[in-house]
């Protein structure tokens, strides 16, 4: 029975080392406010506008969302319960976290639906960072062509972002990476 949990051990270890195991470690918290609190990750993500709340004595980390006529939808989601619930805890700690340790930023993008109408949003994608993080952004049709937008609100007549991609290459790389995937599907359904 050892024998099985030292090849267990084993392959887990080999496997968070070439990158399956990934890590949001978080870099800087500001939580003076603790309706809009503004956390950065791995040096290279920041989100914006998070609240943290107590309902039946549990603390919640509330995302900011868009509210349609009929839905509303979160602009981050955090896939992994553990994740959230440190993320909680370095808020409540009201310690200050200055980490300057880069670490590798991995995407996969997930969800994806083109929206067959004549408006300036042309599809709704969905990205997960680190298989942690997912993030709400859309594509839209602007004076210059199309462009990604991810979350951000209107605050007094001004346009706050909600979150930021701090790394230009990875931005520019998902980004590129997004729209040519608009493309192949939206040529795909022409096609059909």
């Amino acid at each position: 029975m050892n024998i099985y949990k030292f090849v267990f051990s084993f392959l887990l270890l080999f496997f968070c080392q070439i990158g399956y195991c990934q890590t949001f470690d978080i870099s800087f918290i500001d939580n003076k406010n603790l309706s809009d609190i503004s956390i950065e990750f791995n040096n290279t993500i920041e989100l914006h506008g998070l609240k943290l709340e107590v309902a039946d004595d549990k603390d919640l980390l509330i995302s900011p969302y868009y509210k349609s006529k009929r839905n509303q939808y979160v602009y981050f989601s955090f896939l992994d319960r553990q994740f959230k619930d440190s993320i909680i805890a370095e808020i409540k700690s009201n310690k200050k976290i200055y980490k300057k340790d880069y670490q590798n930023i991995n995407y996969k993008i997930n969800k994806f639906n083109i929206i067959d109408n004549p408006s300036k949003a042309k599809a709704f994608v969905s990205v997960i960072f680190n298989n942690l993080l997912e993030v709400q952004c859309t594509i839209l049709n602007g004076k210059y062509g199309l462009w990604v937008q991810w979350p951000s609100e209107k605050q007094n007549n001004k346009w706050k972002k909600l979150f930021i991609i701090k790394d230009s290459n990875l931005e520019y790389n998902l980004e590129k990476e997004i729209l040519k995937l608009y493309h192949q599907k939206k040529n795909k359904g022409i096609l059909q």
